[in-house]
Formats: structure tokens, C-alpha cells, sequence
């Protein structure tokens, strides 16, 4: 490949590089100025509803808790019967 083909590609390369990192500079610009506007919109959940939603999940996690240690006796006594009995 002859040098001046080689100096225009390598001018084409730097050349989309400098204006890709410019479009990203600008497009992270614009995203950081709407960054409050957008963070504006978000509805936060009330403290009622934190509250709430929170007992739900203990309830639910103690339901489970306690069907597992259940499992968890029963086939643990079934197991020793077994093994008792042969």
C-alpha cells in the first residue's frame, strides 16, 4: 500500500474517532442536563406503603421459615424410623 493511502486512511480513522467522542461528549451532556427533570418524575412510594409492603414480606418469609422447618423435622423423624426399624 502506498504512504498517501495509508495517511488518508489514518486521517480518516482520527477524524471519526474525534467526532464520535464528541457525539458521545454531547449526548452525555444532554443526558446529564435533563438528569433533574427526569429525576422529578420518578413517584417515590409513601412511608405507609414502604411500611406495609415490608410486614407482607416478614409474614410471608416466617410462613415459609416455619413450612420448611416443619418439612425438615418430619422427614428427619421419618428418616430415624427407618433406620430404626432396619
Amino acid at each position: 500500500m502506498s504512504k498517501s493511502k495509508q495517511a488518508s486512511i489514518k486521517d480518516k480513522s482520527s477524524s471519526s474517532q474525534s467526532v464520535s467522542r464528541a457525539a458521545a461528549a454531547q449526548s452525555t451532556s444532554f443526558s446529564m442536563s435533563d438528569f433533574k427533570s427526569e429525576f422529578s418524575k420518578i413517584v417515590w412510594p409513601t412511608r405507609e406503603h414502604v411500611t406495609k409492603s415490608t410486614v407482607i414480606i416478614f409474614v410471608i418469609l416466617f410462613f415459609y421459615v416455619g413450612l420448611i422447618f416443619l418439612f425438615d423435622i418430619l422427614f428427619s423423624n421419618g428418616y430415624n424410623l427407618l433406620n430404626n426399624a432396619f
